[in-house]
């Protein structure tokens, strides 16, 4: 600028054409700073990107924007203080897409870190993100995908201030889409959901990650949608849950539409985390016609959580009867019921072989909420109970106690 001093937008960017050749649209050790003055400071246009060991910061826009990339590579490189670090969008058709990005820093974006926005769904997309550090974005969602296949795996989402993690498949045509989510660390999302997933014809897999220190005072810690007709499987576990705060609801499950999709949340820890206003720690919301799934909810550790307001508040909330409730800890005294069944009235609720932190059975029986509580909703069934309060006895099938509960 006129006055010698660096400032963003200074320039406006570096432009690879469709023209361009793909040996050329290389980048490797080289520092791009203090343009951007239009979409983005390093646009492709091109079908093959490949950036390693690069730094990007200081943009007034985008650090990275595409339109038509087939192959990209991004891999050991830093993005800072941008808009969005990497934007990809309005990919062209006709061939695989296939994506990585690996090993990169993104920090301080004032909008979105990554945004992958797949707007043709009769291309095959494959997107890769692993061992990215991303930090400290603030109006957007730390990673935001909308597309089909992705494999995300080993990233830290750390003091992002909306969604650490958005994926919104809601409009993904064909039936073998997967999405495969696996030691990710999440910690102090400022306040919004660490995770929040919209899902259809989809596989997805959420194994082994850690959600720690998180604040959603208005939202779920993690929130999956289910939308469309047919087909998929959510699975959620090995997953850790330490210490996160949330509005109504830590883990919120809701089916809109897709009836056979099964959901299993299996061998979770959820521990000393808080609820603020009157809900649950694990909600389980099933449209009514959609409760033949016999979905899931098996060997996990819920202990010391804590829901702040409210009365008719519980550990687990569910309204359909092909719920298998089996095999957990359920020990926390701080709330009021341990299992809430909102089935109608007639139904039975499989809660067989739980551990409820005592043997004493009017104990037990005071923290189920069921027809007995109100006669327009359905029965949970609890025997046997289990007297052990380990997850290894639990799955060794060691010592019951029946009590008397209808």
């Amino acid at each position: 600028n006129s006055e010698g001093l660096k400032q963003k937008g200074d320039w406006k960017n570096i432009l690879f054409t469709e023209s361009s050749n793909a040996h050329l649209t290389t980048l490797e050790y080289v520092i791009v700073e203090y343009g951007g003055s239009s979409i983005g400071m390093i646009v492709y246009e091109s079908s093959n990107i490949t950036l390693d060991n690069v730094i990007i910061q200081n943009s007034a826009t985008t650090g990275i924007f595409t339109r038509k990339a087939i192959a990209c590579k991004i891999k050991n490189s830093k993005f800072e203080n941008t808009t969005i670090g990497i934007d990809f969008r309005n990919f062209g058709s006709g061939e695989v897409i296939q994506v990585d990005i690996e090993n990169n820093t993104i920090k301080s974006s004032s909008s979105y870190g990554i945004i992958v926005n797949y707007t043709d769904s009769s291309v095959s997309h494959k997107l890769k993100i692993s061992s990215n550090e991303i930090s400290h974005c603030t109006r957007g969602a730390g990673l935001y995908i909308r597309g089909e296949e992705a494999i995300i795996t080993d990233n830290t989402f750390d003091s992002n201030e909306l969604n650490a993690l958005n994926i919104d498949l809601s409009l993904t045509v064909g039936d073998e889409t997967q999405i495969i989510f696996e030691r990710n660390t999440f910690t102090s999302t400022k306040s919004g959901s660490a995770l929040d997933l919209k899902v259809t014809n989809t596989e997805i897999t959420v194994s082994k990650n850690v959600f720690k220190l998180n604040n959603a005072p208005t939202d779920s810690q993690v929130f999956v949608q289910s939308f469309g007709s047919s087909g998929g499987k959510f699975v959620m576990s090995n997953n850790e849950f330490d210490s996160n705060i949330a509005g109504t609801y830590l883990i919120h499950f809701k089916k809109n539409s897709l009836c056979s999709k099964t959901m299993s949340f299996n061998n979770n820890t959820i521990v000393s985390n808080s609820v603020q206003n009157a809900g649950s720690i694990l909600y389980y919301q099933m449209r009514t016609d959609c409760m033949g799934d016999n979905d899931e909810i098996k060997f996990n550790n819920f202990t010391n959580n804590k829901v702040l307001s409210g009365t008719i508040i519980s550990t687990v909330f569910t309204n359909s009867e092909s719920t298998l409730l089996n095999r957990n800890i359920l020990n926390n005294p701080n709330i009021a019921f341990e299992i809430i069944f909102d089935g109608n009235q007639g139904t039975i609720l499989n809660a067989e072989e739980n551990f409820f932190g005592t043997t004493n059975s009017l104990s037990i029986m005071n923290k189920l909420y069921d027809y007995f509580e109100n006669t327009l909703k359905g029965y949970i069934r609890v025997n046997p109970v289990l007297m052990e309060s380990s997850l290894e006895s639990i799955a060794q099938n060691v010592a019951h106690n029946l009590i008397s509960h209808p």
